[in-house]
């Protein structure tokens, strides 16, 4: 990539094998990149396109959006880095852009965030929040992960169900499981947080990580130095500490798997 240093974020567009990066440079930066879809091919120069502006994203198959902070206003533009469309944002002072479904997207301003429809122009759903650096959705977009430094917002679309956990460690970040567990990050800690609020530690870390991915009971991340790092966390069959996991179990666990964990430690479901 010919942005240099800065690079800030990466949007992918697994449709077109396509990929947004966000730079610093120049007051905002970004690059709409091809990926080679044979993983066995390398190119040392990809087909690429520039731009000016912040926070550029994917929120469909052919469009993106980027944030034109001068005016204000969020460009919608298609694969051949064309502006198709020019948005007022929302907020009067827009910092930042996040992904939040098709057509969608979620404005950081005014000490607050919208879900902003960009076809209809409307604002569906806001709350007053300040601060908040990533943004993390379940598979189908009905819950949302907030993310700022010491602090985890969860919540429905509509920003109606909202529950927040403050931290005395930097969040570092966060993942949806398939069951919806929230997964994240501290500096020291794995720790998770269901959909009523309740939150734990799963483990201590040794060395800070960025997760990427939980299947099948393993946490796929990176740490510091850029290295693959897979934590295996089995929330079903935990014996020093069956309480940790109880709620968990409860919500989203195989009913064999919660029966066999009941019947070692019925004191753990106690008050649920």
């Amino acid at each position: 990539s010919g942005l240099g240093g800065g690079l800030r974020n990466m949007s992918f567009n697994p449709a077109e094998h396509l990929v947004l990066l966000q730079s610093d440079q120049d007051g905002g930066t970004y690059e709409l990149m091809a990926v080679p879809k044979d993983s066995s091919r390398s190119d040392s120069n990809p087909d690429s396109m520039r731009g000016q502006g912040s926070s550029a994203t994917f929120i469909a198959r052919n469009r993106f959006a980027v944030l034109e902070k001068g005016s204000n206003t969020i460009l919608v533009k298609n694969l051949q880095n064309e502006v198709t469309k020019r948005v007022p944002s929302p907020c009067s002072h827009t910092e930042a852009l996040f992904y939040a479904g098709t057509g969608t997207v979620l404005v950081r301003g005014d000490e607050k965030v919208v879900l902003y429809d960009l076809q209809q122009r409307l604002a569906l759903a806001e709350m007053t929040v300040a601060a908040v650096k990533y943004v993390v959705w379940n598979d189908d977009h009905s819950r949302v992960a907030l993310l700022s430094k010491h602090s985890v917002i969860v919540a429905d679309r509509k920003f109606k169900d909202v529950h927040t956990i403050h931290e005395t460690m930097r969040v570092k970040s966060a993942v949806w499981d398939k069951g919806g567990v929230l997964i994240y990050g501290t500096l020291n800690h794995l720790k998770y947080c269901l959909t009523n609020g309740d939150h734990g530690i799963i483990r201590t870390l040794e060395v800070p990580v960025y997760i990427s991915s939980c299947s099948n009971g393993t946490i796929h991340c990176l740490d510091r130095e850029g290295k693959v790092r897979k934590l295996a966390v089995n929330c079903w069959s935990c014996v020093n500490a069956p309480a940790q996991f109880a709620g968990i179990a409860a919500l989203t666990g195989p009913q064999d798997a919660v029966a066999r964990m009941m019947a070692r430690s019925p004191s753990s479901w106690d008050g649920l």
